[in-house]
């Protein structure tokens, strides 16, 4: 029953999406937050105590829950602009972002680097693989797999797009190496919450947290270059889509530990961003969920 409900919104949405102007979508998609605030009280506590875990006594209650619902806005602003794009071509799709920064791709590419691009659930971060593979190339994201297969299959043929390949979170890492090893860029999501067994121990938006290293670990083998991005909405209705500067691999190769010191890089490149616009990331995920000061 849940998995038809869910099939059937899926599709409802869809259609309501279709006809509908930018400035439609957006009131769109400020319904969808406003309702998913008071209606999931279980997302909006995480939010507000991911925000006084970060900044504490810095800003007031009054600004956290101001970021807060900014950030349930823009996570349903992504899930509008992911269906809407579903029957979209490429020439219309490319009319929907601006990309920013594109000499890193270009150097890298002329210089034959290895690219892996790195974001947080930051803004439509799900429109960066599609707008890199138009503007650039071939390149294979990773993602974990929906609980419903039939919405799953709904969202990897989304994805799977212009040269976009998505690869199961669970084993990626076999599939990585495959596709950095044939020329494809690789992207990944690296501020996920990961328990002692799978991070490594880094300093992430001021508060020690575990982290994946599986962007560090594939750099360091492959000499790759890690480019930070970031995509957020314009009030034109597009999307800046920012390749920030690069983080080469191989100038970590010799420290005492490449590993942890290439992923408190990239810690720091994503909690830059996320500092400046703080209401486009995803606060409502338990990333706190395992942390190193807290017994588990």
């Amino acid at each position: 029953m849940t998995e038809r409900l869910l099939i059937f919104l899926y599709k409802l949405l869809s259609l309501i999406i279709k006809p509908l102007s930018y400035r439609g979508r957006r009131r769109l998609a400020r319904l969808i937050s406003t309702l998913w605030w008071h209606l999931d009280p279980r997302r909006r506590k995480i939010a507000l105590s991911n925000l006084n875990l970060v900044y504490g006594d810095t800003k007031s209650q009054e600004k956290k829950e101001q970021i807060a619902k900014a950030s349930f806005l823009s996570v349903s602003d992504t899930l509008v602009d992911f269906i809407r794009r579903e029957k979209l071509e490429a020439d219309e799709i490319k009319q929907s972002f601006i990309i920013t920064g594109s000499d890193v791709i270009h150097d890298a590419l002329s210089q034959d680097r290895k690219i892996i691009c790195i974001t947080p659930h930051f803004g439509n971060w799900e429109l960066t693989s599609i707008a890199y593979a138009l503007t650039f190339g071939p390149i294979s994201v990773v993602a974990r797999p929906l609980d419903v297969a039939a919405l799953e299959e709904l969202f990897k043929r989304n994805r799977e797009r212009f040269g976009v390949e998505v690869i199961s979170k669970f084993g990626a890492m076999r599939g990585m190496v495959k596709a950095i090893s044939s020329g494809r860029a690789i992207g990944l999501l690296i501020d996920q919450s990961v328990d002692r067994y799978d991070g490594v121990v880094v300093n992430f938006l001021g508060v020690r947290s575990y982290q994946t290293p599986a962007a560090a670990l594939l750099a360091l083998k492959n000499d790759a270059l890690v480019v930070p991005v970031f995509c957020s909405y314009q009030e034109d209705g597009r999307y800046i889509v920012d390749f920030r500067r690069p983080i080469d691999a191989v100038a970590y190769k010799k420290n005492p530990d490449p590993i942890l010191s290439l992923a408190q890089a990239q810690a720091d490149a994503l909690s830059e961003g996320i500092c400046a616009n703080p209401g486009a990331w995803m606060w409502m995920h338990n990333r706190w969920k395992h942390r190193p000061d807290l017994k588990e």
